[in-house]
């Protein structure tokens, strides 16, 4: 899901909600047809991610892109490592990455390469 909208139409404000840096006066969330408790860090942390525009400010430059991309699903999954590893080749061939490539660091990547590899982190 992207949100877009015009300046001040609140974009930022929902950002801020879904990551939990706010708290919102009213309202629901809904996720499917469940309702979402605010203080639900389990279901923000196991289905919500921050991309941001700017990958190269969103990646760790000290770390490599595969480190990345497994941080959510160790936290996350009840994956094994092997299973880990898989996933994250998976999400590399979808942006159009080579195997190798998990072992890169995010200053090797073209920009177009970093923002759809950001896109599809998750």
């Amino acid at each position: 899901m992207a949100i877009i909208g015009e300046a001040g139409s609140g974009k930022s404000t929902i950002a801020r909600l879904l990551a939990g840096a706010e708290q919102p006066d009213t309202g629901q969330l809904f996720h499917h047809v469940d309702v979402i408790k605010w203080d639900d860090s389990k279901f923000f942390c196991q289905n919500i991610r921050m991309i941001f525009q700017d990958a190269q400010k969103s990646l760790n430059p000290t770390v490599p892109i595969g480190n990345q991309l497994e941080q959510p699903l160790l936290f996350n999954t009840t994956l094994d490592k092997a299973q880990r590893r898989e996933k994250i080749l998976q999400a590399l061939r979808m942006v159009g990455l080579l195997p190798e490539h998990a072992d890169y660091y995010p200053h090797m990547f073209s920009g177009a390469k970093h923002s759809g590899l950001a896109l599809h982190a998750r």
